[in-house]
């Protein structure tokens, strides 16, 4: 094996490729399960089966789109949950709608509190829908998804946010959530979405009823020379056994192999992949991925499923279809750029292809925003996304008009597209400056309020703060003034607000502390929302500071 040294190098030698200045980068935490394919192409997919119910949740999507019965799709009102309700939807009218199946769409701004709640709940109830599937959204709604559950319905539940103690009950729905498995990394709805949409496509091929035991010899990859496969060096070891790209043991043996799966998963069939061997079965997986799974066997599934699935070119153009918005979403929610996240938004943003798709995919809705926010299609930046796309979506959301981004991103024709992208970008506009507005409503109150600033947290509200703008106020506070923010205002018969953190703190479980003042509260550690009756906004400060 070619040795490299750890001393950096002198600048002035030109042989050196300069990528090796990135050694240490490619050293800290967070780039810890990056690989050597890890900025370029479609070079791995974690298993959609790692996520506890998702087969589950197929399952239920094809009982209801085969026998056309009502579905009715919720999603959360933030970048996110409409770009995964978008999503979603966009394959349901197609794939259901179209065929005769039912179908509602609809955000959660429709409702008159946070959540499954009030009047949305009563809507959801009278609907009498045979399948609820919630987007980025029901972790925190046990007890409306068990009223639902009561009525003979089907639950999906495709969330990403913390799981409270009193979460839905996983054996009376499809609650898909990665936080269930501690060993996944950390991603947002919408890709939760495209897992399940790819496992649903994938449920529709012989990849869904195969296992594939990798019966393959490989060298000692400690020994100081290139490891190969096939040589005459090689040394038994124990096989590996995938479904979907999801680990399930290894064996010694073919028969062992298949005794499992006749014990364990009766409709499996036992796919062999050995060496020197040309059948169909086998070409697909190359050298390299069969490396990349045996320097890491529990891991190295998604190197196999990723190069089954470069084989399937309906399968690539549909994973490729979805990655504009799962890009919008990963960006909009902060996720770690890294790993499927990474790859998937360099899809998306148009710096890379699946199978021999090599420009990105762009519904009219999408490509009709871009145009309007005067972003070029074909290399988008995570600074386009965040900066431009992003809050002109979530606009919608924080001025009560979600459905408006909705529509848009659900809208096949180019002209009508454009008028719907105009009009966002217009009610963004107007956020912008209701933002104004707030700031230095804010900025008065704590300068007449110094004593507010000693604190270790910002507490604000104001009785003529106006709604919608308090996730984008209280994370400019947060910067200001380098502390946790609760930011509340006044939205209709309750409060409202906003949580950010701060040097760590868990907001979650920093304003958990005082649950009972609350009417509803939820989201990450990082953020989250919650409303509160105006006569308990007083006790709240108070019993914050407290505690």
């Amino acid at each position: 094996m070619h040795k490299t040294s750890s001393v950096y190098p002198d600048q002035k030698n030109a042989t050196i490729h300069p990528l090796r200045y990135l050694r240490g980068i490619l050293d800290h935490p967070d780039y810890e399960n990056l690989d050597e394919n890890s900025f370029s192409g479609f070079y791995s997919f974690e298993s959609p089966l790692l996520i506890p119910d998702m087969e589950r949740a197929v399952l239920f999507l094809r009982d209801a789109i085969e026998n056309r019965k009502q579905i009715t799709v919720l999603g959360d009102k933030d970048v996110d949950g409409v770009a995964s309700t978008a999503m979603l939807g966009t394959f349901l009218k197609k794939h259901h709608e179209e065929k005769g199946g039912g179908l509602s769409i609809r955000v959660s701004d429709s409702g008159d509190d946070y959540g499954i709640t009030g009047s949305l709940f009563s809507d959801l109830l009278n609907s009498k829908s045979d399948l609820y599937i919630f987007l980025d959204m029901g972790s925190s709604h046990s007890e409306a998804i068990s009223d639902l559950i009561k009525t003979g319905a089907k639950i999906i539940v495709l969330d990403h946010h913390q799981i409270p103690d009193e979460g839905p009950v996983f054996d009376e729905c499809a609650f898909v959530n990665p936080v269930r498995n501690p060993d996944l990394d950390k991603f947002a709805s919408v890709m939760v979405c495209l897992k399940f949409l790819s496992a649903y496509a994938l449920s529709y091929t012989k990849e869904w009823d195969n296992a594939y035991f990798l019966d393959l010899n490989i060298k000692d990859s400690s020994a100081e020379s290139d490891s190969t496969v096939g040589s005459a060096e090689n040394f038994e070891i124990l096989k590996p056994l995938y479904r979907l790209g999801m680990f399930l043991g290894e064996f010694e043996s073919e028969e062992e192999a298949n005794e499992f799966l006749q014990s364990e998963f009766e409709d499996l069939k036992l796919a062999v992949i050995k060496e020197k061997d040309n059948s169909p079965e086998n070409t697909f997986l190359g050298d390299k991925e069969i490396k990349s799974i045996f320097h890491d066997v529990f891991v190295g599934g998604k190197y196999l499923l990723a190069a089954r699935i470069r084989t399937m070119p309906k399968m690539s153009r549909f994973l490729h279809e979805l990655t504009d918005l799962l890009a919008v979403g990963t960006v909009a929610d902060m996720m770690p750029l890294r790993g499927e996240n990474r790859m998937f938004a360099r899809i998306g943003m148009g710096y890379e292809g699946i199978g021999k798709s090599s420009l990105p995919v762009y519904r009219a809705g999408y490509r009709s925003l871009l145009k309007t926010l005067g972003i070029g299609e074909q290399r988008i930046s995570s600074r386009d996304l965040g900066w431009g796309v992003a809050p002109t979506i979530n606009a919608a959301g924080r001025m009560g008009e979600t459905k408006l981004a909705l529509d848009l991103l659900l809208e096949f024709s180019d002209d009508k597209s454009s008028e719907l992208a105009k009009n966002l970008n217009r009610l963004n506009t107007e956020r912008k400056n209701r933002t104004s507005r707030n700031e230095s409503i804010i900025a008065k109150m704590l300068e007449e309020n110094p004593e507010k600033l000693k604190l270790p947290f910002i507490f604000c509200y104001h009785p003529d703060l106006e709604p919608g703008v308090s996730g984008i106020v209280a994370t400019r506070l947060t910067e200001q003034y380098q502390k946790p923010v609760i930011y509340i205002n006044p939205d209709g018969k309750h409060a409202r607000g906003s949580a950010r953190t701060y040097g760590g703190v868990n907001v979650l479980d920093f304003i958990g502390r005082a649950s009972d003042h609350f009417i509803q509260f939820g989201g990450h550690p990082e953020a989250c929302g919650f409303s509160v009756s105006f006569e308990n906004i007083e006790h709240l400060e108070k019993c914050l500071v407290e505690n």
